[in-house]
């Protein structure tokens, strides 16, 4: 029985011809089938296109009787079915055979993991360079609110130093606060996520269709590592606040105070 959803028209019951060209000689092979069922995955690249008809007379339209023209297999290990540098795909691509991996059949999903690394550090770099501003800001709000304050303690002898390690001080103080919050609530979602995970289903991209939830990877290092980025961003975007500080005169403070 043939299952097809190429027009929306057909419905169970319908009579459907099929044409192809034989493997071996090229010549045109015609077989009817009446639908049996109609599926719907999604992806309208497959929905419009594919069709599911009994495999003994597949090889009968394609000429190929007794003989297979594809084996789809699954990997113990995920991460060889996309690795080109394994012997398995110049091993099996013999005799006219040919043996490909995901890469090579859906190439944009292949692009997108490699642009993947890519785009975070691009990410990365904007976000924490957003939040190295907004510090930046709240820092010099701080300094001109507190102007009379950092002239007082000019006048009565406080060094510039003093005064700069007071705003990078503010700055890491800041920015511990922000990174437990945000370490909080970035583990609580990404808990939530890794257990219910986030239905796509339906969502169609370079050709292949979401089928099932994506689950959040939860890992060690997300935890430490950009927090400590986030850390170290701040210090740096506390530095020019700090040396505007260094250098108020007593007189320059209290004059702007007024």
């Amino acid at each position: 029985k043939a299952v097809d959803s190429s027009l929306a028209s057909k419905s169970v019951g319908d009579k459907v011809v099929v044409t192809a060209a034989m493997a071996n000689t090229g010549n045109l092979s015609q077989e009817m089938f009446r639908v049996g069922g109609i599926f719907k995955i999604g992806s309208k690249m497959i929905d419009n296109g594919f069709a599911f008809i009994n495999i003994d007379k597949s090889r009968t339209l394609l000429g190929i009787d007794g003989n297979i023209h594809e084996i789809a297999l699954k990997f113990k290990d995920i991460n060889d079915s996309g690795d080109l540098t394994i012997d398995f795909w110049n091993k099996y691509s013999k005799n006219g055979n040919e043996a490909i991996g995901w890469r090579d059949l859906i190439p944009q999903i292949s692009a997108m993991f490699g642009m993947l690394k890519y785009q975070k550090v691009i990410m990365c770099t904007i976000i924490f360079s957003i939040v190295g501003l907004l510090i930046m800001n709240t820092l010099f709000m701080s300094l001109y609110e507190r102007m009379y304050e950092f002239g007082v303690l000019r006048a009565i002898g406080t060094k510039p130093i003093n005064l700069a390690s007071m705003i990078v001080l503010e700055a890491c103080v800041l920015a511990a606060i922000s990174i437990i919050i945000g370490v909080i609530l970035g583990f609580s979602f990404s808990y939530y996520y890794s257990v219910h995970g986030l239905n796509l289903s339906g969502t169609e991209f370079g050709g292949a269709t979401f089928t099932e939830p994506l689950y959040a990877v939860m890992q060690v290092s997300q935890y430490f590592l950009n927090p400590m980025y986030v850390f170290i961003f701040s210090i740096v975007a506390a530095i020019y606040p700090a040396f505007y500080a260094a250098r108020l005169t007593p007189a320059k403070a209290m004059k702007r105070s007024m």
